[in-house]
């Protein structure tokens, strides 16, 4: 009888316990659910994708088809109003481009020109981290790269062919697996 008490105030501790964790954990992720990044990107042979219509983390781009990336448009939704993305391409034959932001055209159309690698950053924004990887010719799927870090290769002309994004929270401890 006393140990079926002291299991049953266990149980009972255990659970009043954990469960503020939980919500405390679940209502934490549930404010940055609206928090996100629209992009698209200008793929050899098949032009633009529909406008913004890659998301948080959606694959923009082809793997296995050997189709370069040209140009990027990236723009944020429901981040501060003083908060913008901004970005930078390395092209063939070009080098690095200056610095685009809120959607601008970075890269080139029409003139067949591979984007080599890519750096993305916020600004005027201290709780988010934007958080990027690329799929490169010969080499797949590189680790991810965050806050204005390069992605991709410069001087080994190899194309980028997919890219990856998403907008975290820097208080949250989840590493993003695709």
């Amino acid at each position: 009888m006393k140990v079926r008490n002291l299991v049953s105030l266990m149980v009972i501790i255990l659970i009043v316990g954990f469960f503020p964790i939980v919500s405390n954990s679940n209502e934490q992720l549930e404010n940055t659910n609206n928090i996100g990044v629209n992009y698209s990107t200008h793929i050899q042979d098949y032009g633009w994708e529909k406008d913004f219509s890659k998301k948080d983390g959606d694959v923009s781009g082809t793997e296995g088809k050997s189709k370069r990336l040209e140009a990027i448009k990236i723009n944020v939704k429901n981040l501060p109003e003083n908060a913008k993305i901004k970005y930078q391409v390395h092209i063939q034959d070009i080098g690095w481009q200056e610095w685009k932001e809120n959607g601008q055209v970075a890269g080139t159309e029409g003139k067949s020109k591979r984007l080599e690698a890519i750096r993305i950053k916020l600004e005027n924004e201290e709780r988010y981290s934007v958080k990027y990887r690329v799929h490169v010719q010969n080499v797949g799927w590189q680790n991810w790269k965050q806050d204005g870090a390069m992605a991709g290769t410069e001087g080994l002309s190899r194309r980028l062919e997919a890219i990856q994004i998403v907008i975290v929270d820097k208080q949250t401890k989840v590493n993003f697996v695709i």
